[in-house]
């Protein structure tokens, strides 16, 4: 027997065996022996829930509204009565709760009616519903008003309690989360859940919870101090040390939290103790060790910054990197603007002359941050790279944020149809639209050409289609990212950050022109072996 013909014979003995169900549809009153025989189906059949679904979306096109209104409260006090499964109560409590059902209920029911048949009745039973359920129960059927206070802190504190005995269960944390949020229960809950939740674990879990419960996070310096060594940790993995000087360098409780936990030599971390303050900010043991030491190590990031990637500035001679030098392209051909002015008038106005632009965003500058302290920023700084065939423009849109001569431009620029490409575009549009404060309904998409969609064309069987993996295949380079996590809002960018930036918007063009001739190479030898 195939699966077809075993989801129909189930399909069938779940029509022939559930009686009770039609009970919701066709009687006054919902009696025990209906709710006893939707339990013992149950557990006779096990439905899945896709099955009861299926079954019951039959029936929707049979049911009277108001008996069905009239069967339900009983049905789920029965369902509570009697311990039904967590399936259970989730299968009712939607098909009772669909958009559609709720709307013809309502326009033949008045709201008093629904209110107190459902609310005043369920509202004695919502702590004894499943509690895997309990918070969509009593979303569901609105009863979050009609519960008491007293009532609230005496159950959740008992769940709490109970947390004792079970190690790290994270579902269980959640569901009592919820449970708080959905009752707007005393806060002094959520902080006592908190407490029982293993910190080095559950950090960013933590974090959420704080965030979310709109708590004071100056409460909670244990948890910002773990979710700041996590982090550090994972970069610490991925990045040398020089980079990870440059990106915390503004952020001294990251750095700092880097130079006691990292494993470099101490040559190392005394040189960026050293270099960056950081001494003043230790213990005394700490302070005591770092008075003296080997000489200063220097950080080529800042003394050998230049107009290049960063990997060449590190002297890494294992991958040679594609370069604006591939394409003839120097500095004087990258141009920064950061004010209003007759330069960035002119700039803007070349920007709407090419009938072909690369553009590319660069974050805020919190995309390293822990989550405490990202939600603590004050400004947002990012970078709008927009290329021609022969230039680049890097738009600092924190300086041209109350920018009028910025704001036309964009409009126009969104609007005319000129093309625009890009890898991931639609989100960088966003972006762009959000620091313009224009709405993105203005954009012209059908100038919009993503690259993703182009190279798809070339090889339709490639799974893998970020830009650097792009310009890999197409010009047998590979292109830098060390710059790809940076600090965006540190002012003055390093010139290899503007090299990044900048050869992002760029390699758009380039790419897009060599895949239109590879792909119309393609189409001319298929017509040649036809």
């Amino acid at each position: 027997m195939d699966q077809k013909e075993v989801k129909q014979n189930y399909l069938k003995a779940i029509e022939g065996n559930i009686q009770a169900i039609d009970a919701l549809f066709e009687t006054d009153q919902l009696g025990d022996k209906d709710i006893q025989k939707i339990l013992d189906f149950d557990i006779e059949l096990n439905p899945t829930f896709d099955a009861y679904q299926i079954y019951l979306n039959k029936k929707l096109l049979e049911y009277q509204p108001l008996m069905i209104v009239q069967n339900a409260c009983q049905l789920f006090c029965g369902l509570i009565q009697l311990r039904a499964k967590p399936k259970l109560y989730s299968v009712f409590l939607r098909f009772y709760y669909s958009n559609q059902l709720k709307a013809d209920i309502q326009t033949q029911v008045s709201n008093t009616y629904f209110d107190r048949l459902y609310q005043k009745q369920l509202v004695k039973y919502w702590n004894a519903i499943h509690q895997d359920k309990i918070s969509e129960f009593i979303t569901v059927f609105q009863l979050q008003e009609l519960i008491e206070k007293n009532q609230i802190h005496e159950y959740i504190s008992n769940q709490i309690q109970n947390l004792n005995q079970i190690q790290n269960d994270q579902y269980r944390y959640e569901r009592i989360f919820r449970l708080i949020m959905v009752l707007n229960a005393d806060k002094q809950l959520l902080k006592e859940l908190i407490k029982q939740m293993p910190i080095r674990d559950m950090a960013s879990k933590i974090a959420d919870y704080i965030i979310n419960g709109e708590l004071d996070q100056s409460e909670f310096v244990e948890v910002r101090n773990q979710l700041r060594i996590n982090t550090v940790r994972y970069f610490a993995k991925t990045f040398c040390w020089q980079k990870i000087e440059d990106l915390f360098g503004d952020h001294p409780e990251l750095l700092l939290t880097y130079v006691q936990i990292c494993k470099e030599p101490f040559q190392i971390k005394y040189s960026i103790a050293q270099r960056c303050n950081l001494i003043q900010l230790m213990d005394p043991q700490q302070q005591q060790q770092y008075q003296n030491g080997p000489n200063i190590l220097e950080n080529k990031f800042f003394t050998e910054d230049r107009f290049t990637y960063s990997e060449k500035i590190l002297d890494n001679k294992n991958n040679e990197f594609i370069d604006f030098s591939d394409f003839g392209i120097t500095i004087k051909d990258i141009i920064y603007l950061d004010q209003e002015n007759i330069r960035s008038q002119l700039a803007f106005e070349q920007i709407l002359a090419s009938d072909m632009t690369g553009l590319d965003t660069e974050g805020d500058g919190d995309n390293f941050k822990s989550r405490l302290d990202k939600s603590e920023r004050d400004v947002r700084k990012g970078l709008l790279q927009i290329s021609t065939i022969n230039q680049i423009y890097i738009i600092d849109v924190y300086y041209f944020k109350q920018s009028q001569q910025y704001k036309e431009f964009m409009t126009q620029y969104l609007q005319n149809n000129n093309k625009i490409i890009g890898l991931n575009i639609k989100n960088d549009l966003q972006t762009v639209c959000n620091w313009a404060r224009l709405d993105s309904k203005i954009i012209n998409m059908n100038k919009v050409i993503e690259l993703q969609t182009i190279y798809k064309q070339y090889k339709k069987d490639d799974p893998k289609s970020s830009l650097a993996h792009l310009t890999q295949q197409i010009f047998n380079k590979p292109l830098s990212k060390l710059d790809t996590i940076s600090d965006w809002s540190k002012r003055p960018l390093r010139q290899a950050q503007l090299h990044y930036a900048a050869l992002d918007a760029f390699i758009c063009i380039q790419l897009y022109k060599k895949l239109m001739e590879l792909n119309k190479q393609i189409i001319v030898d298929r017509n040649n072996d036809i």
